[in-house]
């Protein structure tokens, strides 16, 4: 409160942005390292984490988003918002860390598709959700097509205008 009070809300934002990534350098360490059958659930237990702690320095910093970030759109977002934004470029914008990720759930999505046992579909519907909100933040990296689909992936085509004969 006084730090924003007496002009030092950059200042504090800028250092609780620092603070949140170093942290989730951290964390995608910990993901890059994980075996390849326990990513997902690393990353389950992660974003939950980050989650509950956004929440906690949200609502610290209420203050902060009201009065500052308010006042600032171009240079800020609210609190909660930069963590996921930090937590989707600093963990699951790391390669080894998406790529992996995102092959694991469509090899399960295979195998269900094929009628085969899913081993955690609850996992499996947590990543996608995790995705899911990270995507509405900003738009993930579209590095990585969905060709098993079928589905075109890039921008929505132009709505076709009826001609006029």
């Amino acid at each position: 409160y006084n730090l924003v009070l007496h002009k030092y809300g950059l200042k504090l934002y800028q250092g609780v942005e620092e603070t949140v990534t170093l942290h989730l350098l951290e964390v995608s360490k910990r993901c890059i390292e994980s075996a390849d059958e326990d990513l997902l659930s690393r990353l389950k237990v992660e974003w939950e984490d980050h989650k509950m702690t956004m929440g906690m320095i949200r609502d610290i910093l209420m203050y902060m988003d009201r009065n500052y970030v308010r006042q600032h759109p171009q240079q800020c977002v609210p609190v909660y918002d930069m963590g996921l934004r930090v937590f989707r470029d600093t963990v699951i914008g790391h390669a080894r860390v998406r790529d992996r990720a995102i092959g694991q759930i469509l090899a399960e999505l295979r195998r269900e598709l094929h009628g085969e046992t899913v081993a955690d579909p609850q996992l499996i519907k947590t990543a996608l959700s995790m995705l899911v909100e990270l995507s509405s933040i900003q738009t993930l990296p579209a590095e990585r097509g969905v060709p098993e689909t079928g589905y075109r992936t890039g921008p929505p085509l132009p709505a076709s205008s009826p001609s006029s004969s």
